[in-house]
């Protein structure tokens, strides 16, 4: 009986959380791989962010630059050059699109 009620606990605030989010895009910033290696280090090619905004063609430009704008924060300034956004966005659900 106790794990029935703990079963529908779960169930019901997995559904609140679900109903308070949010279909958004997400956009993903990686650096360029074929870098040259005296601008961005082994380590550094490995790095990506992301970022999300609204589900529109301008919110997917928005998740695209606040991801580039993380990755450039996290590069020395030689490899910051290097990072592109080439890839398409993806839904994700999320609690806010901002």
């Amino acid at each position: 009986m106790r794990t029935t009620i703990v079963v529908a606990m779960l169930l019901v605030a997995g559904s609140i959380s679900t109903a308070n989010a949010a279909q958004c895009y997400q956009g993903r910033a990686t650096v360029r791989q074929n870098a040259p290696a005296n601008m961005c280090t082994q380590v550094e090619k490995g790095y990506a962010n992301t970022g999300k905004g609204p589900l529109t063609h301008e919110g997917c430009t928005a998740a695209k630059n606040q991801a580039a704008t993380k990755l450039r924060a996290r590069l020395q300034q030689s490899c910051r050059a290097y990072v592109q956004t080439n890839e398409s966005c993806t839904v994700i659900t999320a609690p806010t699109c901002t």
